[in-house]
């Protein structure tokens, strides 16, 4: 499949305490990985995304995936779903949160046929 355009989108990321680990969470795309620190948790953080971009673009499920998971499409451009404060809380399931970032996540567009 032809690329024409590559899109970098802002996907939330929570990094939640889970015992001796910290996991990188991404409520957008509903990836989650872990490290020993928050450093170790975002490296395999963005190795789960682009594992995830490459095999769902491979599979030509990516669209059908991001609108599935909430994702909008609106002028060529992919919006992720966005939650309030109060929603991300509870999506860490009342686990201690360490940080709250935005990742920049770039989203393969395909060639127009």
């Amino acid at each position: 499949m032809a690329r024409t355009k590559v899109l970098s989108v802002g996907v939330d990321v929570l990094f939640l305490k889970e015992g001796k680990y910290v996991v990188a969470y991404a409520p957008a795309l509903e990836l989650s990985s872990y490290g020993r620190n928050e450093q170790t948790a975002r490296k395999a953080f963005d190795e789960a995304v682009s594992i995830f971009l490459e095999e769902t673009e491979r599979k030509g499920t990516l669209e059908r995936v991001l609108l599935k998971l909430g994702w909008t499409l609106s002028r060529n451009r992919y919006e992720p779903p966005r939650w309030t404060a109060g929603e991300l809380l509870r999506l860490c399931r009342a686990r201690p949160m360490l940080d709250s970032v935005t990742e920049d996540v770039r989203i393969p567009l395909a060639a127009a046929t």
